[in-house]
């Protein structure tokens, strides 16, 4: 069968039995995100109270962008919720762990069992000198002791580093030093496709360059194993054997970290990311049960390897957290035959399927004949991760695994997320090729290269700016790059990347990802300073007070997409200024003719309400705003007081000619300032176009003809 990675943009839409969403987790997305949206802090504490705290948190979130803190000061074990709390309830004797290697041999933990063999290794990880804080990195094939070793390691606060068993000696030497691991857990061999790989003679190699290395734990699946060297290395099942069988939880911080997992380095040099202990845990446990729509009787099936973060949230710690039933494999997709997946599922009655679209895609080629060998009938949720899913494997996947009844969740999350952000949650309508939308819980926006939220497949219609666009992080950078821009598209494109308040750019950007208004939820922002708007060399330039929250600060155009913007767009079309009388979008054609819109603070502010010193900051771009405008320049429209007196100073600055004493601010108030060259400019002033003032009737739409049509 030939691949294509083409994405069709077919509307061809996927509908589940609606039996399917009527029990599911979330029944109603919309609601259940409309909810999120308007308090993300208690959707997040409601998920976190399901599970068990040693001491609740003071607050669900600290945000100092970009930094954020959960749960902050609560107390915890993320292994007490993965094991604790099943092994001393109805679940204590429920299959938590099921393993199969590549020979066919099998093992089965239950909840109880699991828990033991986790405190005992715990405890022979202290008997050699681990603890709270200290790294241990573990190097080893898919097998039950991986993940008691990651768990063991969270139990005592150790924080662990699992490395891909398919790494060489440098890779794995390069991340060992780099998490400055004091013990190794490894094996001596892992099995691929019948053949026994030396891991542990790696580990030898690789422990040559690294020196913070003190002992090495060995899991010895060989008979004929070699002899350890006495010096470093001990015995996994001595280890375990003569530890003691208790080992209590340790109680962590919600922000003590848990592990350090590595980047691939696809994209430049393998990056530590850390995740901490609350956070990671409260994520994790709501993805896997409501992404996946865990239910008691469920048997889930994650394909991945507790090398990479897939397997450490949907092997490990999510779906141990829910109480569910895990199975994990060694060896290939199609070893010994390209039924091996099949009949896994076919004998362990798997319910929740979680594979990558590089393996869908080699079934694809293998034809239905294979999964057609098997009794999938207990399959009920398909899951895809790691790469799109183009639309041809979606349909495969969907007609000759789920048998046209199977929901299908394919989703979107990062190693530095730790859990889903997007997908098509259990029950709503898939489309192939296409992940979906964000779970409740989490706001996401298309980005283009300087950061600004974009329509799909398009860019953010007229953004002036660039990856090569300098920024401003300071009033006196403001000052210097204000001076530089040599044209309006210039200095636009230098306003929209600018960084110089802290406040407003922490508000403007919470704004546009945890603070939208419910109405505009699924909708791209902004989220960036507002350019000007209108052609260069208009003769008139109207200055308003700053962004709107909702409005400018999402579309990304000046007095769109608010109710200010409903009347000054119909405003300025009867006066002629405009092509059209509304403005939806930054892309829906609007032009303005004669006039050009700017603003005396760029950012939209709290309550609308810059500071002095934001104010300051800002002038810079104003002041280069009338220089390159005053050749053409005819009149100046100040929308309110703030608008008024931002002018004024400016032009004075410029060296023009004010009145004295200094205009006084009101509708239909007029000034005459004068430039260094003597040309007039006339400055009128109008109430600004806020909803305070048009639905009390203090601004009337003839009151702002009048001002208009005077220009």
């Amino acid at each position: 069968m030939e691949q294509t990675f083409a994405v069709k943009l077919e509307e061809k839409r996927y509908t589940p039995d609606p039996r399917c969403k009527a029990a599911a987790w979330t029944p109603d997305y919309t609601r259940a995100y409309q909810e999120f949206v308007r308090d993300p802090e208690a959707f997040w504490d409601r998920v976190a109270r399901e599970l068990v705290w040693f001491k609740p948190w003071d607050r669900v979130r600290e945000w100092d962008y970009p930094y954020a803190r959960w749960f902050v000061n609560g107390k915890l074990n993320i292994t007490y919720n993965c094991l604790d709390r099943h092994a001393a309830s109805a679940r204590k004797n429920k299959a938590a762990l099921v393993w199969r290697g590549e020979g066919g041999e099998e093992q089965v933990f239950t909840y109880d069992g699991l828990h033991r063999e986790v405190m005992r290794f715990a405890s022979g990880l202290k008997s050699l000198g681990v603890g709270k804080g200290d790294r241990v990195c573990i190097y080893m094939p898919l097998v039950p002791e991986q993940v008691v070793a990651m768990l063991a390691c969270a139990r005592i606060g150790a924080v662990h580093s699992v490395i891909f068993g398919g790494f060489g000696p440098d890779a794995l030497a390069m991340r060992i030093n780099d998490a400055g691991a004091k013990v190794l857990v490894t094996a001596d061999v892992g099995y691929r496709r019948g053949k026994a790989v030396p891991l542990r003679e790696i580990a030898r190699e690789a422990l040559g360059h690294a020196p913070s290395v003190e002992r090495v734990v060995v899991l010895r699946r060989e008979s004929a194993a070699a002899g350890l060297d006495p010096t470093r290395e001990v015995d996994y099942a001595a280890l375990i054997a003569e530890a003691a069988p208790d080992c209590p939880a340790e109680v962590m911080d919600a922000e003590d970290p848990l592990f350090i997992l590595y980047t691939s380095g696809s994209t430049g040099a393998p990056k530590g990311i850390v995740h901490t202990c609350g956070g990671y845990m409260v994520g994790t446990y709501y993805t896997t049960k409501c992404v996946f729509d865990v239910k008691e009787n469920d048997v889930f099936w994650c394909t991945a390897d507790p090398g990479w973060i897939t397997g450490h949230s949907y092997v490990v710690y999510g779906p141990l957290a829910v109480g569910t039933t895990v199975v994990i494999a060694e060896g290939t997709p199609d070893y010994p035959d390209p039924g091996a997946y099949w009949r896994l599922v076919q004998d362990l009655g798997v319910t929740i399927f979680y594979t990558a679209p590089t393996a869908i895609r080699m079934f694809m080629r293998y034809g239905d004949e294979w999964p057609a060998k098997y009794d999938l009938s207990t399959l009920r949720v398909l899951g895809s991760v790691g790469e799109p899913l183009n639309p041809e494997a979606f349909e495969w996947y969907y007609h000759a695994i789920g048998r046209d009844r199977c929901p299908v969740v394919d989703t979107w999350w990062q190693t530095e997320t730790g859990m889903h952000m997007v997908t098509t949650m259990v029950g709503e309508p898939m489309k192939p090729g296409f992940a979906g939308k964000p779970i409740p819980g989490a706001v996401v926006d298309v980005v283009d290269r300087t950061g600004a939220p974009v329509p799909p497949g398009t860019g953010w219609p007229g953004d002036p700016a660039d990856g090569d666009t300098p920024v401003a992080r300071t009033p006196a950078q403001v000052a210097r790059l204000a001076r530089t821009a040599r044209s309006v598209d210039d200095l636009d494109a230098l306003v929209t990347v600018c960084r110089a308040c802290p406040r407003l750019v922490d508000w403007r950007e919470s704004v546009a990802t945890t603070g939208r208004r419910a109405s505009f939820a699924d909708q791209p922002y902004w989220g960036r300073p507002a350019a000007g708007f209108g052609p260069a060399g208009a003769p008139v330039l109207v200055v308003g007070l700053a962004p709107a929250a909702n409005g400018a600060n999402r579309t990304g155009r000046m007095f769109t997409g608010d109710r200010s913007g409903d009347w000054i767009y119909a405003a300025l079309h009867r006066a002629g200024f405009a092509t059209q009388a509304t403005s939806d979008h930054a892309g829906d054609g609007l032009e303005l003719r004669g006039l050009r819109i700017v603003s005396a603070v760029r950012c939209a502010p709290p309550q609308n309400k810059p500071t002095t010193q934001e104010k300051a900051t800002c002038a810079p771009w104003l002041h280069r705003e009338l220089e390159l405008a005053e050749p053409t320049l005819r009149s100046i429209l100040a929308l309110g007081l703030i608008g008024w007196d931002a002018t004024l100073r400016t032009v004075r600055e410029m060296g023009w000619t004010v009145p004295r004493p200094k205009p006084r601010f009101g509708h239909g108030a007029e000034a005459e300032l004068r430039t260094p060259r003597g040309r007039a400019v006339r400055l009128v002033g109008s109430y600004h176009v806020s909803q305070q003032n048009t639905f009390t009737g203090k601004l009337t739409e003839a009151m702002l003809d009048e001002v208009l049509a005077s220009l």
